[in-house]
């Protein structure tokens, strides 16, 4: 199994769905909530306010 690489630093939802359609996947805005797709880190999922 190889290692999870993170596609970038995300500021809103907008961010994670760019990151998911350029890796080329479908819909990712149905994917926001799936975790084998979205690992939320730091926080809440959908929450982008600084720590």
């Amino acid at each position: 199994m190889s290692p999870r690489r993170g596609l970038g630093l995300a500021h809103s939802d907008h961010d994670v769905i760019v990151f998911l359609s350029e890796a080329g996947l479908e819909e990712a805005d149905r994917l926001l909530d799936n975790p084998v797709w979205v690992e939320w880190r730091g926080g809440r999922a959908h929450s982008y306010e600084a720590a």
